[in-house]
């Protein structure tokens, strides 16, 4: 009966471990887009000022 209990419970949580790593895998993906975006925007920035001082 204990080493049911025990493997239910090593069960939910390697479920509960995999469903975090995935969580964190997508939100990794929308912060790597956002700081793509971001040194885009301050790359496009910068050849702005370029320009100016030309």
């Amino acid at each position: 009966m204990d080493g049911m209990v025990i493997g239910i419970c090593l069960i939910v949580i390697l479920l509960i471990l995999v469903l975090m790593i995935v969580k964190i895998e997508q939100y990794m993906e929308s912060v790597d887009k956002q700081l793509k975006a971001l040194s885009e925007h301050i790359l496009r920035k910068d050849d702005q000022y370029d320009h100016k001082d030309e």
